[in-house]
């Protein structure tokens, strides 16, 4: 996700003359992405009370709307938008009163954009969205470990209980407790369904994200295991709760296999969950991505081989022989052509950063294999980012010996689960159900039935 992933500085003139039109307004336009593809763009400019420029931008298919703009900086015929939230900068020149040509950069993307003013669209709609009043209680539950607090929500069902309850574990990058992604809040309307059938629910910011303290950065998918632990802990010891379990989404899905042991949850859902080594499951990820994403098919026979030595070089070790190499390989890659050494350093920064150093050296079969309670694992067909043809047929192998595992592949479903064309990525925002009404009752249903809850 282009404005999740990337980073850039902010530029300050030190002098500005009189604009030479009025910014204020609505403009939208296409960020030309790599490989012909474009990421629609819009910036709303309203006037300030100090007599500058305020505003929102909103980055339609991500599900990105009201972006706070941080600063508006004219100078003559120039104009200049900074979003701190996405760490991104609009740098534009007016070629008539209502229309900027000009460049989004946000970390090494340097990349073309013209706005013209004029009327946008709104929001998708989101008709799963929950609304108060709710027939359950609410309340909020922070849970503190040693070096942090992750804050969270606890939703209870109604009546005296107890209930069977379950912990949310998002999926990868930093996420607040509703999973926020691409205008869809999937685990409120998770929790939503799941607690308005009885069953009681934890869902927490991830540990530096939101309300939660900590570091997330520097954190690994072990850390991210030790919040979920201590998390499922503390819903275990409230009175209303008879059992305890894991639902993860993604790297969540991986999540709950890794802490078993240690959590002793009573049973757990994993949905979209890795069971092939990471490192398989990634290059299948940047092919039916990039596919999805309509690029050439000989684009894809050459990215892959050199994506494939990527990640043997970011799990041989970070040593300065094997950082030359890659600085070496990333400008021989499609489109990362015209790098420059500081946007290749970068990149090598994030292959050994220490999730992903980690990630991609984990083998999730052990964890899997070892599984002894109730397990429920589902899939949509349509899944780019966690092939169901991979990863479900790998995790009825690995759980054969627990009787209780069940996995499931969900026909015409994308990774978030929602009914998709293609699958792509790009499609996320665009699709109005943020959970297939199917998916939720095959899994409140399954969890019902476990714990012999009518």
């Amino acid at each position: 996700m282009l404005f999740i992933l990337l980073a850039c500085g902010k530029p300050v003139p030190p002098e500005a003359a009189p604009p030479a039109h009025d910014p204020v307004g609505d403009w939208g336009g296409d960020i030309a992405l790599p490989g012909g593809n474009s990421l629609p763009f819009v910036i709303h400019i309203t006037p300030d009370d100090s007599g500058g420029f305020t505003g929102t931008a909103d980055s339609p298919d991500q599900g990105a709307f009201g972006l706070p703009i941080s600063s508006v900086s004219t100078d003559g015929d120039s104009l200049t938008v900074e979003i701190a939230a996405v760490k991104g900068t609009f740098t534009g020149t007016y070629t008539d009163a209502d229309t900027l040509a000009g460049q989004w950069k946000q970390g090494i993307a340097k990349l073309p954009l013209t706005l013209a003013r004029g009327e946008v669209a709104a929001p998708p709609a989101r008709p799963q969205m929950p609304e108060a009043p709710f027939p359950y209680r609410t309340e909020d539950l922070q849970v503190t470990l040693e070096a942090h607090t992750l804050a969270g929500t606890l939703t209870i069902p109604e009546g005296d209980g107890p209930f069977p309850g379950v912990v949310l574990i998002t999926g990868s990058g930093p996420q607040d407790r509703d999973e926020s992604l691409m205008g869809h809040k999937p685990f409120l309307v998770l929790a939503d369904h799941l607690t308005r059938s009885g069953i009681a629910v934890y869902r927490y910011d991830d540990r530096g994200v939101g309300e939660s303290t900590g570091d997330f950065e520097g954190a690994t998918t072990v850390d991210f295991g030790a919040d979920a632990t201590a998390a499922l802990a503390a819903l275990r010891a409230r009175p209303e709760v008879s059992a305890a379990g894991l639902v993860g989404h993604s790297e969540g899905g991986m999540i709950a296999p890794i802490i078993a042991a240690e959590a002793a949850p009573d049973f757990m859902v994993l949905l979209a969950p890795p069971a092939v080594p990471i490192g398989e499951l990634m290059l299948a990820q940047v092919e039916a991505v990039s596919r999805s994403a309509g690029t050439p098919e000989e684009t894809i026979a050459q990215l892959l081989p050199l994506q494939e030595q990527v990640y043997d070089l970011a799990t041989a070790g970070d040593t300065p022989e094997n950082r030359a190499a890659l600085a070496a390989l990333i400008p021989t890659m499609p489109g990362a052509e015209e790098l420059d050494a500081e946007a290749i350093g970068i990149q090598i920064d994030a292959i050994y950063a220490p999730w992903m150093s980690w990630f991609l050296r984990y083998d999730p079969s052990e964890n899997l294999t070892a599984l002894d309670v109730p397990v429920y694992a589902l899939w949509g067909s349509r899944d780019v980012q966690v092939l169901s043809e991979q990863n479900a047929p790998a995790f009825t192998t690995l759980t054969a010996g627990n009787p209780a595992a069940k996995g499931q592949v969900f026909e015409g479903l994308n990774h978030l689960f929602q009914p998709a064309v293609t699958g792509a990525v790009s499609e996320y925002a665009k699709i109005e159900t943020t959970i297939d009404p199917a998916v939720l009752s095959a899994v409140s249903d399954w969890i019902r039935s476990v714990n012999e809850f009518e």
